[in-house]
């Protein structure tokens, strides 16, 4: 349950980061998409990892 209120919050960073960026270009914007990617990527790299130990062992 941390992690999701975690995921959300970070989610909630990035996306306000990207909007006050975006009138300043991509530069300005890339703050806040690694901010909002990221934590999903790792997630997803978890679950993913997590199954894959549990179908092999």
């Amino acid at each position: 349950m941390p992690m999701i209120a975690a995921s959300a919050l970070l989610f909630t960073i990035g996306r306000i980061t990207f909007l006050y960026g975006y009138p300043r270009g991509a530069g300005a914007r890339s703050f806040g998409m690694a901010v909002t990617a990221l934590p999903n990527l790792v997630a997803f790299g978890l679950a993913s990892g997590m199954v894959a130990v549990r179908m092999w062992t």
